[in-house]
């Protein structure tokens, strides 16, 4: 099976820990191959950092891709990013390609992933429902199987310029309605196994289970981040305590040194508390 991801040096430690996390969780067969897009140039030790893992690596400029027409400048950077992501539908690869953001974790074997067909994605369940996307739920664009094609990518362009409908969730919308509106193609929702945001944790308990997931998708704050105190972090404390192992285990800290151990729940607790009292004595912004 073959996948791709897009990573620029802040997410290198990201996709340390997933393809570690892969190769001891996923049974990947032996001709395994991960494609990583880049922006900018990568630094020997991001290169050499990923290659040590023992998963087949080959490292694509997004540059060669070629580039998304320039959008509506009222979107923002993060939307002009996701964007790009559409660039990864002309990979140069024959047959199904599975598409995998670089913030995940997998947790449990991958079995049943060459079974999923051309166009499969999770519903985009978060803190809430998933929305409607012409009488089917959005889905979340950080995990999907496809088949790439310069056809493909080029309809899907034309359909985004040309629809006449505005985009306020980056590809993953443009997704949602281009199969649903233009392609001959269907739009296969998988389970939700395959893609569960951290989020379900704490606002679809009922979704979320750890003996199940195969790939935990780790949106918004990142475990090698400095988790932001805000008082919904504490829920996922322990979601970033299970990331850091794998990134030991590659060798994180020998490649990343600057990268720090998730702070603990306690920890946690304390650094906002603390906050929340500066800020009723006026001497920390009520907004950071």
């Amino acid at each position: 099976m073959n996948f791709v991801t897009i990573a620029d040096a802040p997410y290198i430690p990201g996709l340390l820990a997933m393809l570690q996390s892969m190769k001891e969780n996923g049974n990947l067969p032996a001709d395994t191959r991960f494609y990583v897009i880049h922006e900018d140039p990568l630094e020997k030790r991001h290169i050499e950092s990923l290659e040590q893992v023992g998963i087949s690596i080959e490292f694509l400029p997004r540059q060669s891709l070629g580039d998304v027409p320039a959008l509506a400048p009222q979107y923002r950077d993060l939307f002009i990013f996701t964007f790009k992501k559409l660039l990864v539908l002309k990979l140069p690869v024959q047959g199904k390609v599975a598409f995998v953001d670089s913030d995940m974790l997998c947790l449990n074997p991958l079995d049943g992933i060459e079974e999923l067909e051309h166009f499969s994605a999770a519903p985009a369940y978060g803190n809430s429902a998933p929305e409607d996307t012409a009488g089917g739920p959005m889905i979340n664009s950080g995990f999907f199987v496809y088949e790439p094609s310069e056809e493909l990518f080029n309809d899907v362009l034309d359909y985004y310029f040309n629809c006449g409908r505005s985009f306020d969730f980056g590809d993953q919308q443009v997704l949602s309605f281009y199969f649903r509106e233009r392609s001959s193609d269907p739009l296969h929702l998988c389970d939700l196994k395959w893609n569960t945001v951290k989020r379900l944790k704490h606002a679809f308990p009922q979704f979320f289970d750890l003996d199940k997931i195969c790939f935990l998708h780790y949106v918004d704050t990142k475990p090698w981040e400095r988790p932001r105190l805000h008082r919904f972090e504490r829920h996922y404390i322990p979601l970033y305590h299970m990331w850091w192992p794998y990134f030991v285990r590659a060798n994180g800290q020998k490649w990343f040194p600057e990268i720090k151990r998730p702070v603990s729940s306690n920890a946690w607790e304390v650094c906002y508390l603390s906050k929340r009292l500066l800020q009723k004595l006026r001497v920390w912004p009520s907004k950071s």
